[in-house]
């Protein structure tokens, strides 16, 4: 999977309206082989609708890169001043008597509490581009977020959550053989259908196998992890 690319935490979307029928839930229980609870539909349900929600949002989201890029324009216009302020290229009459004019504009600010601001604010550009990172988010949380949510409200109700590589190498040869896929990757792939094409990852064409692949890296990189793995 290529590295995903960090986007402004900023977006906005519409409740979901996602719903899913009983002759779909039929098709979900006969690809998992398990009885779906009443309460746990409702539950898969709600956690759907907010995965679209957070995918909407996902695809309005700019590029982190955008925001760095101002924040460094900033930065080194700043830094042009600062340096401006101690430039000896004309007559030191001449940039005293600029400055004095410039203060008395300034008024009640001084200039020196004006080269303080401008100190501090470059500073803050260099440390705001660092935290920019830490708060970054990325396209394909959504889904990760779906997977864990999911993978808990069945694990609470009893059905299996296991995951397991659906292809396996035939020993001493180089060809695949196709294995069936564990329950819950069969269900979960044929829950990804019933929502909108653009907010499924993988879009198109995406095999069991590779789902299986995103599961298992899902399952293991929440908060529950730890409780389900002492299960």
């Amino acid at each position: 999977m290529p590295p995903r690319k960090p986007m402004i935490p900023f977006g906005f979307s519409l409740p979901s309206d996602f719903k899913i029928s009983d002759a779909n839930w039929n098709r979900l229980e006969k690809a998992y082989g398990h009885h779906i609870p009443a309460e746990a539909r409702v539950e898969i349900t709600a956690a759907t609708r907010r995965m679209i929600s957070r995918s909407a949002t996902e695809h309005s989201l700019r590029p982190m890169s955008e925001a760095l890029r101002h924040m460094i324009r900033l930065e080194k216009a700043t830094n042009k001043l600062l340096a401006a302020w101690t430039a000896s290229d004309l007559p030191s009459d001449s940039i005293n008597f600029a400055q004095e004019v410039i203060e008395q504009e300034l008024s009640p600010i001084t200039l020196d509490d004006l080269h303080s601001y401008l100190m501090h604010f470059a500073v803050a550009c260099t440390r705001a581009s660092a935290k920019a990172a830490s708060v970054a988010v990325y396209i394909g949380e959504a889904q990760d977020i779906w997977i864990r949510d999911v993978t808990e409200i069945c694990d609470r109700y009893g059905p299996p959550i296991t995951v397991r590589k659906d292809r396996y190498e035939v020993p001493t040869t180089d060809e695949y053989i196709a294995q069936t896929p564990s329950a819950f990757v069969a269900f979960f792939y044929e829950l990804r259908q019933l929502i909108p094409l653009e907010h499924q990852r993988g879009r198109e064409g995406q095999s069991r196998d590779a789902l299986a692949k995103d599961i298992k890296r899902a399952q293991s990189s929440g908060p529950n992890t730890a409780r389900r793995r002492k299960k």
